[in-house]
């Protein structure tokens, strides 16, 4: 039942939601955004915005606040690997399947290709040798240099 309780083994009580849907996900989709906390202060996610392109859902913001520092990540999932997803309002631009953008309040960003070719975020940019989709992460903190890791060769 939604909003429920449900006791864990040997532990503290956890909530529990379950989301039934008529038809397929794809063509009737929806997106979770998961409580990563017990804290007893409260929640740590502030806010959830969807972005649409085509009339299909792309992108995901989720403002937190993590150890008091404000942190909002967008999560985007293109339909198909060769797509692209791009919002000048935000300032976000990702070609692939999924990619995770964080920007935090320090002024620390994570650039994160999970399936992608390449992903911009405010003047900043990951983007694969060859073009073709790969995992890469991009960690610009301000005053030093990037630091970039990746599966490719």
């Amino acid at each position: 039942m939604p909003g429920s309780v449900l006791p864990l083994s040997h532990s503290r009580n956890a909530p529990a939601v379950v989301v039934r849907q008529t038809g397929e996900a794809w063509k009737n989709p929806f997106v979770s955004v998961f409580e990563p906390s017990f804290e007893s202060d409260g929640s740590t996610v502030k806010s959830v915005e969807a972005f649409s392109q085509g009339g299909v859902v792309r992108c995901v913001k989720v403002e937190s606040v993590v150890d008091g520092e404000s942190v909002t990540h967008y999560v985007v999932s293109n339909p198909q690997a060769t797509q692209t997803f791009s919002n000048g309002g935000i300032g976000i631009s990702f070609t692939g399947r999924f990619g995770i953008v964080e920007d935090r309040e320090d002024g620390t960003i994570r650039m994160y290709l999970g399936a992608g070719s390449a992903i911009q975020y405010r003047g900043n940019s990951l983007t694969s040798n060859g073009g073709g989709n790969t995992q890469a992460e991009a960690v610009l903190v301000p005053y030093f240099d990037p630091s970039v890791r990746s599966n490719s060769a």
